[in-house]
């Protein structure tokens, strides 16, 4: 063993839970007196761990101000590190007593909206047939939000977009592909007779787009001003699939949706695509865990299946052809019915 991991070893070792514990409740309540409350510990006690940790480390881990306590960039390293052991300490509780008692568990899957209509129900199905008493929470979310969780231990596994602006060395990360976005109206709308249109043909009507925190309004800026068009004054601004769908069913606004969304609400006679192609190009999304985290049997079990789901989808692209995908524009949509009927 080198010296540098000797030491390391011999400081790891002198990590004692209870500091771990006090580290998490000073990220979360900022001030010794209320994370020491938290946790049942009496704050002079708090107080000499939290020195002594420093001690051990070498460096100042939060800076004091008469408010409260601010972490240093140590800080916030060993703040995210120690959630990470305690939550894998507490998984591994959890895991041993469902196993005592015969119950498989719940394993909580968060995904970005272009995953929910093909792959994620895929992927249930392939896991249910395994196990199935297994559990599975999904939440849709945007990938800002879902990152966000799977870093506390709120998510097992993503489906989501690693954002550019964040530190993702928590992360591992499997890419899956892309997917376009379309414009989309209710069957009946005024404009579903037209054969083609440019963007500024669709100034006059209100637009439903994601919110200015996810990562596809910047894009839809970007294409208004590269048409040197202003982005529309009349917009409704969500990331609830639900909301969406039944704004554009009793309105004439139109609304921005991934391809194969789009598409499944198409195939039921609910929307219809508008012929415009959009240039808001989104970047790629893959399959998200958190690095260096041994996951227990149930959400092994789901990134087992995705990893298969995503296989499977991959390969009738090819067995398709080219044409569905050039009409589908995205690497699920080509293959949503053949999908549906495997599953």
């Amino acid at each position: 063993m080198k010296s540098e991991d000797h030491v390391s070893a011999h400081l790891a070792a002198r990590l004692k839970t209870r500091y771990l514990t006090l580290l998490v409740a000073l990220g979360d309540f900022k001030t010794m007196h209320a994370a020491a409350d938290a946790i049942d510990m009496a704050q002079p006690a708090a107080s000499t761990a939290l020195r002594t940790l420093e001690d051990v480390l070498g460096v100042r881990l939060f800076e004091r101000f008469p408010r409260g306590l601010v972490p240093t960039a140590y800080g916030e390293i060993m703040i995210r590190e120690a959630r990470i052991v305690l939550d894998n300490l507490q998984n591994a509780v959890q895991e041993v007593a469902r196993l005592r008692d015969g119950v498989i568990g719940n394993v909580k899957v968060g995904c970005i909206m272009e995953t929910a209509m093909v792959l994620i129900p895929q992927t249930i199905a392939r896991v249910k047939a395994r196990l199935p008493g297994l559990q599975v929470t999904v939440s849709i979310e945007t990938s800002n939000v879902l990152l966000d969780k799977l870093a506390s231990g709120e998510f097992h596994v993503l489906v989501a977009r690693l954002l550019r602006d964040i530190d993702t060395s928590p992360f591992a990360y499997e890419p899956i592909g892309t997917e376009p976005s379309c414009l989309v109206v209710r069957t009946d709308h005024p404009l579903r007779t037209e054969h083609s249109l440019q963007l500024h043909q669709l100034m006059h009507v209100g637009w439903i787009v994601p919110p200015k925190h996810s990562v596809l309004h910047g894009p839809i800026e970007m294409m208004f001003r590269e048409a040197g068009l202003n982005m529309p004054s009349n917009l409704v601004c969500t990331t609830s699939l639900s909301l969406i769908i039944a704004t554009v069913l009793h309105t004439d606004m139109v609304a921005v949706l991934p391809v194969t969304v789009a598409d499944r609400y198409a195939q039921h006679g609910m929307l219809k695509r508008l012929p415009i192609e959009l240039t808001c190009g989104m970047d790629p999304y893959g399959i998200i865990t958190r690095r260096n985290l041994s996951l227990p049997k149930g959400p092994a079990a789901v990134l087992e299946a995705l990893r298969e789901s995503v296989a499977f989808l991959r390969q009738a692209q090819i067995d398709g052809g080219g044409v569905h995908i050039a009409q589908g524009g995205g690497i699920f949509s080509s293959v949503a019915d053949e999908a549906s009927r495997q599953s």
